[in-house]
Formats: structure tokens, C-alpha cells, sequence
């Protein structure tokens, strides 16, 4: 089996490609909470509820997107996607952040470490030009956020019962390196 990291610049995926992460988009989208169907926007603020919509929306931001994949054996089988410079709204005095989006891993290849390969990609690029990394996720996604804590991310702030009653939004961060 060959594992492949590979960085697409926004917009430069190949038609190929783009079908691929629309695929696996699809595929893990009620994995997400709430789900990646019920988003427009990868940087939606109103998590809490929404109408089902597909994926194609939030797809379509994505794509716009840097993504790294990763390829098992030349099929695409997780990819994370971020936005290298972004001024968010609540870390406005953090300057422009590299902000990941989204990380999807197909169900049949978690926890065989992809998701560490597209950090440490991500924390390897020499390209990054923002301070700090930025990214968001949900207080029940545990198995996420015991690999963010080991890879330095902390909790910058919590949205209590932001995606649904129990379920908070957590912001977490680190400085690039």
C-alpha cells in the first residue's frame, strides 16, 4: 500500500480530484455535527439546526480552498482543507490565521494515522506565511481533539451548547511553525 500527501493550491484540483472530495464529502458528511448536508458555508457561524441541503454548497467553498489529500494506493482517502490567510472575526488580534476547515477521513481508513499525516503536512508547509493555526470542532468529537491536544493546539475559546444542547463549539489554536 502507497500513502501519499499531496498540496493543491485553491482552485487546482483536477477534475478527477474534485469528484474524489465531493465523494468523500458525501460519504462522512453525518459524521460531522451537525452535518456537513446541513452547512452552506465552511465557516458558518449558525451551527445549531438548519434544513438538509446536500453537500454540494460546502463543497463548493471547499474546493476554493488549499487541500492537502491523502491518496492509499492512488485513491483519495482523506483530505483536510484550510484557508492560509484568514482574518477571523473572534481572533481579530491574532492577524490573518491559517484556518483548516475541513478534515474528512473515509470510515474504512481511520485510525490508520491520516489525519496526523495531513497535520504534520499542514505544520510542515513552507509556505505558511500566518502566525497562528486555527481551526474549529465539537466538544464531543474526542478522538480530534485528543490528536490536536498532542499536536499543541489549546482551547482558545469554548461556544457552549453551540451545534446542539450538549454539544459546544471549540475553537483551539497554536502558533505556526
Amino acid at each position: 500500500m502507497t500513502v501519499v500527501v499531496t498540496h493543491r493550491p485553491a482552485g487546482t484540483l483536477t477534475a478527477a480530484e474534485a469528484d474524489a472530495v465531493r465523494a468523500l464529502v458525501a460519504e462522512v458528511a453525518d459524521d460531522f455535527v451537525p452535518s456537513l448536508a446541513r452547512r452552506s458555508s465552511t465557516t458558518q457561524t449558525d451551527l445549531a439546526g438548519g434544513e438538509p441541503r446536500g453537500v454540494d454548497a460546502y463543497v463548493q467553498e471547499m474546493l476554493g480552498q488549499d487541500t492537502l489529500l491523502v491518496t492509499s494506493d492512488g485513491a483519495p482517502v482523506a483530505l483536510l482543507s484550510y484557508r492560509p490567510a484568514m482574518l477571523h472575526p473572534l481572533f481579530t488580534d491574532r492577524g490573518p490565521c491559517a484556518y483548516v476547515s475541513t478534515i474528512a477521513v473515509r470510515p474504512d481508513h481511520r485510525r490508520a494515522g491520516h489525519a496526523q499525516r495531513l497535520y504534520d503536512a499542514l505544520l510542515r508547509r513552507d509556505v505558511m506565511t500566518s502566525a497562528w493555526l486555527l481551526l474549529r470542532t465539537w466538544s464531543t468529537n474526542t478522538g480530534h481533539l485528543a490528536l490536536l491536544t498532542r499536536l499543541g493546539f489549546e482551547v482558545l475559546t469554548t461556544l457552549a451548547d453551540d451545534r446542539a444542547p450538549g454539544v459546544d463549539t471549540l475553537y483551539l489554536g497554536r502558533p505556526a511553525p
